[in-house]
């Protein structure tokens, strides 16, 4: 943090004082609000916020929770969000196949559930019809794994650079 913090520095300060009112005993040093600060300053304040509120609502453990799980809380998708997200996509590649050039072949997400799930769009083409809903089940899992894991990376940070704390 800079020698005179921004606004988003003291709103993060709150929301980590909050963190530590409920978790931390002793309190929580300047130089922990740092490093989680480095962590998680990127992510938009208003999911940071509703990350926090959640995890001051449903986390059983007593210790601070670390910069992890405060990015999943933040950022995570529900099951029946990805659900819905992948049945959309199972759709559109459907859609894809019928038309050449299709509206779905442009989504990087769903080319590469297409790849993981079958080894491509030609595969995909060419599946029997009659193993559609065992394919399909394969399809929406390998598709929300994608995005699941796209929603945690989506605002990772570069590795932490100690250098950077003050003393």
């Amino acid at each position: 943090m800079n020698i005179v913090p921004s606004e988003k520095e003291k709103d993060f300060a709150l929301l980590m004082a909050m963190l530590a009112t409920v978790f931390e005993k002793d309190g929580i040093s300047k130089q922990r609000i740092e490093i989680y600060y480095s962590c998680l300053g990127n992510i938009p304040y208003p999911l940071l916020t509703a990350g926090v509120n959640h995890i001051i609502n449903t986390r059983r453990f007593s210790s601070m929770p670390t910069p992890a799980e405060i990015r999943e809380a933040a950022l995570g998708i529900s099951a029946e969000e990805l659900e819905r997200l992948a049945m959309d996509a199972w759709g559109r590649a459907n859609r894809a196949l019928l038309q050449i050039g299709g509206e779905g072949r442009n989504d990087p997400i769903l080319n590469e559930a297409i790849k993981m799930a079958f080894g491509g769009w030609e595969r995909f083409g060419n599946l029997d019809p009659g193993d559609e809903p065992w394919d399909r089940l394969h399809f929406l899992r390998c598709y929300q794994s994608l995005k699941k894991t796209m929603a945690e990376t989506k605002y990772l940070v570069p590795v932490f650079e100690p250098k950077k704390l003050k003393e």
